[in-house]
């Protein structure tokens, strides 16, 4: 009972009804108990229960997300030995065994859990670095690409402002993920994946539409390869990215040592290697030849002059002795396929005659 204003009566009390009686104060209107589960990427499984709040629906996320920083267990807070604050928290409307979209602090709650009901689930994931997502940010999936390695890292969760070029995200990007550079002087190159299909492997990764623009540390002022693409705006095309997108990340430097390495390996294994290893995956196809075959038919006579089993209408074959073939002969019963009869005699025309 969320408004104690109404009688028993308008909640529909009768003789014998059950009530029951929980603990705590009750639910004010417009506001609903919320679970919250703990949401652990890394863990098996992902989730644990954590604790339960009454949230109301015009509340926004960030002020949410102070309410639970306040209510976690000590015990989790000591887990992590850096200092943490709201900023910290990630929350998620969780959706069966998956996650679910992340919650923008600037929204409401009504407005970015739809169906708001009590039991409804939150997932709470604790960040090593703060973050605070406002209302033009998304959040992408980037994949590490060790090309040499024949590695892809499993997707890191990266957010990035739908506004931003794609120059910008790229230095953004070679800060997060300085360990693929190999040097000063190498730069990241990206493709975006596709989150349909099959799963992305090192081996598939090489079909994905790799863009020319291929920034480097040691450019001053952001210099491009392609500037007309890293001015683009991330959100629109040719990228088009949006919550969820999967960008995959490979150093420069380290693409070109794979293929040297492959160009090596071809080399040393000879031109008959090759050609063994260009028609491995052929299919030799056996080109079908239909079976020409004979038909014998039975045919029963009547009359005189004709043998008592009748005959055998034979129609295709070969007839070797004649050198034809696709001819009808009537031969007697169990003759060979190499037998000829000659043409039978015709009996002359018998003439009748009637009176009129």
């Amino acid at each position: 009972i969320k408004d104690e204003s109404k009688t028993l009566r308008s909640l529909g009390f009768v003789n014998r009804s059950v009530v029951h009686v929980g603990e705590g104060p009750p639910l004010r209107p417009g506001e609903h108990l919320v679970r919250f589960v703990l949401y652990e990427p890394s863990a098996k499984p992902q989730f644990a229960p954590l604790l339960a709040l009454p949230v109301a629906g015009s509340m926004k996320v960030a002020e949410l997300k102070e309410a639970v920083f306040n209510k976690l267990p000590k015990d989790l807070l000591d887990k992590h030995s850096r200092d943490l604050n709201a900023s910290h928290i990630r929350l998620r409307d969780k959706k069966g065994k998956d996650p679910g979209s992340i919650l923008k602090d600037q929204r409401s709650i009504s407005k970015s859990l739809m169906g708001l009901t009590d039991g409804h689930q939150i997932a709470l994931q604790i960040l090593e670095d703060p973050e605070i997502m406002g209302n033009d940010d998304i959040v992408i999936q980037v994949r590490q690409w060790q090309v040499t390695e024949k590695k892809m890292a499993p997707p890191k969760e990266i957010l990035i402002s739908k506004q931003a070029t794609t120059d910008s995200m790229i230095h953004v990007l070679s800060t997060k993920f300085a360990n693929l550079l190999l040097s000063d002087s190498d730069g990241l190159m990206f493709a975006k994946g596709t989150s349909f299909g099959p799963p992305l492997t090192a081996k598939s990764a090489h079909k994905l539409k790799w863009q020319e623009v291929s920034l480097s540390q040691a450019d001053e002022g952001g210099g491009s390869t392609n500037p007309a693409a890293a001015a683009a705006v991330v959100a629109r095309p040719p990228l088009s990215l949006r919550d969820g997108s999967i960008l995959v990340l490979r150093s420069r430097q380290d693409y070109a040592r794979a293929k040297e390495i492959a160009q090596e390996a071809k080399q040393a294994a000879g031109p008959k290697s090759a050609q063994k290893a260009a028609g491995a995956g052929r299919r030799r196809v056996t080109p079908f030849r239909p079976v020409e075959r004979e038909l014998r038919i039975h045919v029963a006579t009547a009359g005189a002059g004709a043998s008592p089993g009748g005959g055998e209408l034979r129609i295709g074959g070969r007839d070797t002795a004649a050198g034809t073939a696709g001819e009808e002969e009537l031969l007697p019963p169990g003759s060979p396929p190499d037998a000829v009869v000659a043409a039978p005699s015709v009996a002359p025309p018998t003439e009748l005659q009637f009176e009129q």
